[in-house]
């Protein structure tokens, strides 16, 4: 009778491992939490099922019983019971079996491990508003990718917009509006932009509007040194040029204190780092932060 548990707990414990091996990772693509936290007991049923086999065959090895085949070719009545212990792992069929159980305590062990170093940060709740947080991003990076297209068939503004890029970081979702090689977006030395650039955020302004998230605006320069044709340093033309793209944002529609803040970081970061002169270092970025929206100053906590 132990001998047929032992087969069955094994039988078990390859079905809670198919299960582990598919269902929290479909929880994951589709944001259901319920499945994605099955992973831990899904591990610790392994473990369970796993020691009960392994239990079952040195159960078997101890009182010899030989109907069982591995037992019958490694195993005899006389041998000293240590003999017999180290037999059960010691046959290709045993040590196979307590790999598995090794490996089956180790992945419960890391689950338990995750567990209990879980922020506060990362409860379900918070979990859930982050995966609503990476919808909102992605459905608003669609939204101005589809306005910008909407736009009157100009070859100027379409050139324009393929010098904007979306790219989801830590800190939220960050819009890039980039120089290019004969497609600036402002004129050369001075802060104020194109009419195509300022048509582009005009458009954009609307739809930034209808987010929660708080926006900060920075601006970038080349290296190199100052030329004559521009009046001030790079430091003064990356925050005027950020500062003129918030007044442009808030003059279509964006909310004055859904703007976090204003920066200019001249020619300390640039996008690429291994050529600091390249031209689409020159950019101004418009990031929408990752963050909860801050409480109405009407709402006392």
């Amino acid at each position: 009778m132990t001998p047929e548990v032992g087969h069955f707990a094994l039988a078990l414990a390859l079905a809670l491992a198919l299960v582990q091996s598919t269902v929290p990772i479909i929880g994951a693509a589709r944001g259901n939490l319920l499945w994605m936290r099955s992973a831990r007991p899904l591990s610790i049923g392994q473990v369970i099922f796993t020691s009960v086999a392994f239990g079952a065959l040195m159960q078997a090895f101890i009182v010899s019983d030989f109907t069982v085949r591995n037992v019958a070719e490694n195993s005899h009545s006389l041998k000293p019971l240590l003999y017999k212990i180290a037999g059960m792992w010691g046959s290709h069929e045993g040590s196979l079996l307590l790999w598995v159980l090794i490996l089956t305590v180790f992945g419960a062990g890391v689950s338990q491990e995750q567990r209990d170093q879980r922020s506060e940060g990362n409860t379900p709740s918070n979990l859930r508003s982050n995966i609503e947080k990476t919808r909102q991003f992605a459905t608003a990076a669609v939204s101005l990718r589809q306005a910008l297209q909407e736009l009157p068939e100009i070859a100027e503004i379409a050139e324009l917009s393929s010098s904007i890029i979306f790219e989801e970081t830590e800190e939220g979702l960050n819009i890039l509006l980039l120089d290019q090689e004969g497609r600036a977006m402002f004129r050369e030395g001075s802060k104020y932009p194109y009419e195509a650039t300022r048509r582009l955020l005009a458009k954009m302004a609307p739809i930034l509007a209808r987010l929660p998230n708080r926006i900060h605006v920075t601006g970038h320069t080349t290296g190199g040194q100052r030329t004559a044709s521009t009046p001030y340093s790079t430091w003064n033309l990356s925050a005027d040029r950020a500062n003129v793209v918030r007044h442009i944002l808030s003059e279509y529609g964006v909310p004055h204190d859904q703007f976090f803040g204003v920066t200019g970081k001249a020619d300390i970061e640039p996008l690429f780092p291994n050529d600091p002169n390249l031209i689409a270092n020159r950019r101004v970025e418009i990031l929408l932060m990752a963050e909860a929206p801050p409480l109405p100053p009407s709402l006392s906590p």
